[in-house]
C-alpha cells in the first residue's frame, strides 16, 4: 500500500511539474516508491535471511551441524522451538546485538539495489506493454497484454540487477563490507557468476510478484475510473 501510494503520488507530483513523458513519470516514480517502501521491507529482509541460515545449521530436531556454526552469526539456540519461537529469538538477537539500527542494516545498499530494479521495472513494464500492444490485435484485453508485459518488465530488471542483489544479501548477512569491496570479493571468487548466481530463483519471483502487482493494480485502477473516461480505455 505504501509502494503504491508513493508511486501514484510521486508520478502526479511530476505531473504537475510539467513532466510529460509517461516513461519517464513511470521510472522515477518507481524509483521514489522502492526507496520509502524499503523501511518497511529491510527489517522484514534482516529476519528472513537470519531465520533461512539457521536453516541450514539444522536439520530438523537435531543441533547445529558441524562445519556450520559460521552461519548462526547471532549465536542462536537451534535446538529446539518452533519456527515461530526463533523468530522471535532472531529479534530479540538483533536489537540485543545492534539496536534498531541493526534492522536496517544494508538499508541503503537495499535502496541503492531495489530502488533501480524499481525503477526498471516500471520503465520496462511501460515499453513492453505499448511493444505487446501495437502487435496484438484489438481483441485483445489491455489487462491480457499488461500481465504479460509485466513479468518481461520484472525479469528483465532483474538480470540487470542481480549482481546488487547478490552483494546486498552477503552484506546484510556478514554485516561487514561496502558494496565496493563486497562486489570486489564477489568478482574475485565468482567471476561472470556473480550475474548469475541465483538468478533464477529471483527470475521466477519476479516473475509471479509482478503478474500478481499488476494484476491487481491494473484491475483497481479500471474500478477506480470515472464512468465518462471508460469508453476511452481498451478494456
Amino acid at each position: 500500500m505504501a509502494y503504491i501510494t508513493v508511486y501514484e503520488g510521486s508520478r502526479q507530483w511530476l505531473h504537475n511539474h510539467n513532466v510529460e513523458s509517461r516513461k519517464l513519470k513511470s521510472f522515477i516514480a518507481g524509483g521514489c516508491a522502492s526507496t520509502a517502501s524499503q523501511v518497511f521491507v529491510v527489517p522484514l529482509d534482516i529476519v528472513t535471511q537470519h531465520m533461512m541460515l539457521l536453516g541450514n545449521t539444522k536439520t530438523e530436531g537435531h543441533p547445529i551441524k558441524p562445519g556450520r556454526t559460521h552461519l548462526n552469526t547471532l549465536n542462536i539456540d537451534t535446538a529446539s522451538g518452533s519456527r515461530l519461537g526463533a523468530s522471535f529469538k532472531v529479534m530479540k538477537a538483533v536489537y540485543s546485538n545492534y539496536g534498531i539500527r541493526g534492522f536496517y542494516k544494508g538499508y541503503f545498499i537495499s535502496v541503492l539495489v531495489y530502488a533501480p530494479h524499481s525503477a526498471l521495472w516500471w520503465l520496462f513494464y511501460d515499453r513492453f506493454s505499448d511493444l505487446l500492444a501495437g502487435i496484438s490485435p484489438s481483441w485483445v484485453p489491455r489487462l491480457t497484454i499488461q500481465c504479460v508485459a509485466a513479468p518481461l518488465g520484472g525479469c528483465t530488471a532483474t538480470l540487470l540487477t542481480n549482481f546488487l542483489d547478490v552483494s546486498r544479501t552477503r552484506i546484510q548477512v556478514q554485516g561487514k563490507g561496502t558494496l565496493v569491496s563486497v562486489l570486489s570479493d564477489l568478482w574475485k571468487y565468482e567471476g561472470m557468476k556473480l550475474f548469475t548466481k541465483a538468478i533464477t530463483a529471483r527470475m521466477a519471483q519476479s516473475t509471479i510478484f509482478s503478474f500478481t502487482i499488476i494484476l491487481g493494480y491494473e484491475t483497481i485502477k479500471r474500478w477506480s475510473l470515472l464512468e465518462e473516461h471508460k469508453a476511452d480505455v481498451r478494456w
